[in-house]
């Protein structure tokens, strides 16, 4: 099941209204570091579109770059044909959710955790899961979709539409 690292503003889809709107759109890019500014751009783009303040853009834009970026670092170069494929749905005009999957199976779960330990102290956050903190920091979800083997798949991040 899902493995959430943090859950914020009712951004579970259990919490979603039943009659929520929901639109996705979908973009697959080659494994590469190119690739990350790219994808961002899509999102800062695809945001845009859909009336997301720039302060929100911006905060939004690093947990995604920063999903993207352990793909290209840590799984894509153990495969031979690497993609990352970044889905952004918007659940009515109140969330955003977007998933980053990788084609390769990246670090086991144990690992991930340890770096996610590591990560609340900030003497490792050089080394070891500075990612996931800036993730949890910028993101009002963090999620993690592990495929069979246990191993992580898909990066899931939400955010809530802040109202003034």
């Amino acid at each position: 099941g899902l493995i959430v690292l943090k859950a914020t503003q009712n951004m579970l889809q259990r919490d979603l209204k039943p009659d929520t709107s929901l639109f996705s759109i979908s973009r697959c890019f080659p494994c590469t570091m190119k690739s990350v500014v790219k994808a961002e751009v899509w999102l800062v783009k695809t945001m845009m579109t859909y009336g997301w303040s720039e302060k929100q853009i911006k905060r939004f834009r690093l947990a995604v770059s920063e999903a993207l970026e352990n793909a290209v670092l840590y799984v894509c170069p153990r495969r031979r044909q690497p993609n990352v494929r970044i889905t952004a749905l918007f659940a009515g005009t109140k969330y955003l959710y977007v998933a980053v999957q990788d084609s390769g199976t990246p670090i086991h779960l144990a690992v991930l955790h340890d770096n996610l330990s590591k990560a609340t102290d900030t003497v490792n956050l050089r080394q070891h899961g500075r990612g996931l903190y800036i993730m949890c920091e910028t993101a009002d979800l963090v999620a993690i979709n592990p495929c069979a083997s246990g191993t992580p798949k898909e990066f899931i991040l939400g955010l809530a539409r802040k109202t003034r």
